[in-house]
């Protein structure tokens, strides 16, 4: 966390991502320095077996490399004096939470 808050004016980058995520899962079986690969469907479900609701369904992993290309543009775009400044840090925190999770770049720790 220290190296994220000495570092939070740097642009970020897909090394950075992947720095942070080896940071946050230092003993995972899951690999950290890859964006996800599984060919099955990242989704948010609820309810019982056979019964199950579909909330939300993540982009497939075939697309995860141009999404997250994507995002580091549009969050190193809307830094404050980026070329599209979002002023609002709480506005531009969220937006970047939600884009981030709806991603779900990686296969654990998102």
């Amino acid at each position: 966390m220290v190296e994220i808050r000495n570092s939070n004016s740097e642009p970020l980058t897909e090394e950075k991502l992947f720095e942070w995520h080896r940071t946050l899962l230092p003993d995972s079986k899951v690999s950290t320095d890859v964006w996800r690969t599984n060919e099955a469907p990242m989704q948010v479900v609820s309810g019982e077996y056979g019964r199950e609701m579909i909330h939300f369904e993540a982009p497939p992993s075939s697309r995860v490399p141009d999404e997250m290309k994507a995002f580091i543009e549009w969050f190193n775009n809307t830094t404050p004096k980026g070329a599209k400044e979002i002023q609002q840090a709480s506005v531009r925190s969220a937006i970047a939470h939600l884009y981030f999770e709806s991603i779900h770049p990686f296969e654990e720790g998102n």
